[in-house]
């Protein structure tokens, strides 16, 4: 589908999509600036020009070395490492904020439109399921979905998450099928979706075996809930008026 099939599936106007995220940046733009210019205010003239050189901060030139930032100002390599590292300190105390902006935007828009919110999980420290479901929780009228049922992981945790949070549902991309025991001994059948990372792995994802395993139903679950991995709790949750 074109994105614009896409958004008249799901009732989206396009113009009405775009003004409301106009509204929603503009709230936050001065919260967004406030947050910048904390962190700018914070740096010295050198710590600045380490940065921007770094990390082409407003620039198109290519990064520089911590040697060539050195020889620009006139000291050793190792004192510019040190700046560098400073820098980015003081950067990630202003990071909640700046996540905060961004993830109200997409709480906005959910809410707005009535639609889920569908989350990357993996068993890592930026990505565990633990993070969305204090998310899910302080925003109990939003639906999440846990992609991957946290990737790199046995799935059980996920799982156990889903259970006692009512608002979370899961994909199975990436998820053996032979894990779906343990969705059905949790009574979960009504809140896993059929998932896959197609439109990011390429053309060639549902040649994996697992896939091949759940698109010909080769796997041991009953005909019933194999209709609801498949299409019909993915339709209760997007709200798809399936003709």
């Amino acid at each position: 589908y074109s994105p614009e099939k896409l958004l008249s599936i799901f009732s989206i106007d396009l113009s009405e999509l775009f003004n409301l995220v106009s509204s929603i940046g503009e709230n936050y733009e001065r919260v967004f600036q406030d947050a910048v210019y904390t962190f700018y205010s914070q740096l010295s003239e050198h710590a600045l020009l380490v940065f921007k050189n770094r990390f082409n901060y407003y620039s198109n030139e290519p990064q520089l070395t911590l040697e060539q930032i050195g020889n620009k100002l006139g000291v050793t390599r190792e004192r510019i490492r040190q700046i560098e590292a400073k820098t980015i300190d003081k950067l990630l105390l202003q990071m909640p904020t700046i996540k905060n902006i961004l993830k109200c935007i997409y709480i906005k828009l959910a809410d707005k439109y009535n639609l889920p919110i569908l989350v990357h999980t993996a068993n890592d420290k930026y990505s565990s399921i633990y993070y969305l479901r204090k998310v899910a929780l302080a925003n109990k009228d939003i639906t999440f979905i846990a992609a991957h049922l946290e990737l790199l992981s046995d799935n059980k945790y996920a799982l156990d998450i889903l259970k006692e949070t009512e608002n979370i549902y899961g994909d199975t991309a990436w998820v053996d099928p032979k894990k779906y025991r343990l969705i059905k001994n949790r009574h979960l059948e009504d809140k896993i979706m059929f998932g896959t990372d197609n439109p990011i792995d390429g053309k060639d994802t549902l040649n994996h075996p697992w896939y091949k395993k759940y698109l010909h139903h080769k796997f041991k679950i009953n005909d019933e809930d194999y209709e609801k991995l498949m299409y019909l709790n993915a339709k209760k949750v997007y709200k798809i008026d399936l003709k």
